[in-house]
């Protein structure tokens, strides 16, 4: 049975993300399909993680899955290989763990309590260019995933940038810490990781050991 490949684009990001359509090039000089998710189908002002997961569940169809992630698509694919044995490999991108904690401290106490009284706040969406509103029950649903929960042992690599300030290395370093079969290799950028698209994909390359597909 062939191997699906899917790619899991983060928070107000799109399947065109510099990351994903370097990563489709690549796949396709080895005969290889990447398949892009699109969460923005669906609405962005309805959005949750959980729905995230249910989408990326149903592009796998029956088939073995490689996922990867970045950023709250990394945690989507976390989510997704602890609810479904077809995940077989994770490559997780600056994966947005403690994300709950980490857009809490951003946001503040103030912006938080505001967004669950008018029950929609705006965040700047890239590929829209603009600002869109976001429904509170992201949140809501967010609170309710307890990553203690993601424990289901499977080959896991991550990358991360060792300047980022959106979700710090360290965040990586504890879930790894704890969890023997993550691989964890840092590198000099940023949350975006822009920069090290080439690097990424030798990493992948390697950790999936991609040859070209048969004819």
């Amino acid at each position: 049975m062939n191997n699906a490949y899917l790619y899991l684009h983060g928070f107000a990001s799109g399947p065109t993300s510099s990351k994903g359509v370097y990563l489709t090039e690549q796949m396709q000089a080895l005969g290889l399909t990447l398949e892009c998710l699109d969460f923005n189908i669906g609405g962005f002002e309805s959005l949750t993680i959980s729905r995230q997961v249910e989408q990326t569940l149903a592009a796998m169809g029956d088939q073995p899955a490689t996922v990867i992630g970045s950023s709250l698509g990394g945690l989507t694919a976390a989510w997704a290989a602890e609810r479904s044995r077809q995940v077989e490999r994770l490559i997780l991108l600056a994966p947005a763990f403690q994300f709950t904690h980490i857009m809490a401290q951003s946001l503040g106490t103030d912006a938080l309590a505001a967004w669950e009284q008018t029950g929609s706040r705006p965040f700047f969406h890239y590929v829209e260019g603009r600002e869109l509103n976001l429904d509170y029950s992201f949140w809501r649903d967010a609170l309710s995933l307890d990553e203690q929960q993601l424990q289901r042992p499977l080959p896991t690599l991550i990358i991360h940038g060792r300047g980022d300030d959106v979700v710090p290395l360290d965040v990586s370093s504890t879930y790894a810490a704890s969890r023997p079969w993550v691989e964890l290799r840092s590198v000099t950028s940023d949350h975006s990781l822009s920069d090290q698209k080439q690097v990424i994909w030798e990493l992948l390359q390697a950790f999936c050991d991609l040859v070209p597909a048969q004819p």
